[in-house]
C-alpha cells in the first residue's frame, strides 16, 4: 500500500488541549484515555506494516481522545457531531485547519461501516487517513464496555503468512462476535492480511477480502 506522507503536525500540547475539550463537553474521559492508549501502542506495534511516524501517531491519538465528543449533541450520529466540534471548538484554534480536518474526519470514522464525510475528500488524504482511521476502530472497539481492562500483550507480525496476531487480556471475545469484525474489517482490507485476535483460549479471525479473479 502506498503511503502518502502528508500529515498536518499540530501542537506539542495537543494532549492537554484534547482533555479540555472532553470536559467542555462533559466526555467520558476514562474511556477516552483507554482507547488513544490502546491506539498509540497498535500504532508502534503496526509500524513494520504501515510505515507511518510521530506526525500521524499525534493526529491519532487526538483523535482518539475526541472521538466521542459529539455524544453531548446526540448520541445517533456522535461521530459526526465530534467531526463537527473538533473543526469548530475554540480551544482548538491554535491547529491549522488541515490538522483539525484530519483529526475530524479520524473521529468520524470511528463507528460506521462504510467511510464518512469522506465523498470530498482529496483522493491522497482519504488513502494517508485510513490506515489511522482502521487503527482508531480497533482501539475503540477493545473498550466497548468502557471499563478501560483490556490489554495487549503483543502483536505478532509473522514472515510466513499474511496475518496479524493481536494477543490480548481482559477482553471478552465471546461478547464481541459482530462488533469486532465490523471493526477490524478496515485494518484487514487496508493492510491485506488477516487478523487474529486471541484471548486466552478464544480467538476472533477477521479475514482480509478475497481476491476478485476474472
Amino acid at each position: 500500500m502506498p503511503f502518502i506522507r502528508q500529515a498536518p503536525p499540530i501542537p506539542g500540547d495537543h494532549e492537554a488541549t484534547c482533555l479540555e475539550v472532553l470536559l467542555k463537553y462533559s466526555a467520558d474521559t476514562s474511556h477516552a484515555r483507554k482507547v488513544a492508549d490502546l491506539a498509540g501502542q497498535l500504532f508502534d506495534a503496526l509500524v513494520p506494516v504501515h510505515g507511518g511516524s510521530r506526525p500521524e501517531r499525534d493526529l491519532l491519538v487526538a483523535a482518539a481522545l475526541l472521538h466521542d465528543v459529539g455524544h453531548l449533541i446526540g448520541e445517533r450520529d456522535h461521530h459526526r457531531h465530534s467531526r463537527y466540534l473538533i473543526r469548530r471548538d475554540a480551544l482548538l484554534e491554535g491547529w491549522s485547519p488541515e490538522a483539525r480536518e484530519w483529526v475530524g474526519l479520524l473521529a468520524a470514522n470511528h463507528r460506521k461501516v462504510r467511510e464518512v464525510q469522506m465523498k470530498k475528500t482529496p483522493k491522497p488524504v482519504r488513502e494517508a487517513i485510513r490506515p489511522w482511521a482502521s487503527i482508531l476502530r480497533i482501539a475503540d472497539v477493545l473498550d466497548r464496555d468502557h471499563r478501560q481492562e483490556a490489554r495487549i500483550w503483543t502483536v505478532d507480525i509473522p514472515l510466513d503468512a499474511p496475518r496479524l496476531i493481536f494477543q490480548l487480556a481482559h477482553v471478552d471475545l465471546e461478547t464481541m462476535g459482530k462488533a469486532l469484525p465490523r471493526k477490524a474489517g478496515w485494518g484487514a482490507r487496508i493492510w491485506n492480511r488477516d487478523l487474529v485476535f486471541a484471548c486466552g483460549a478464544l480467538q476472533i479471525e477477521v479475514s482480509r477480502p478475497t481476491p476478485v479473479t476474472s
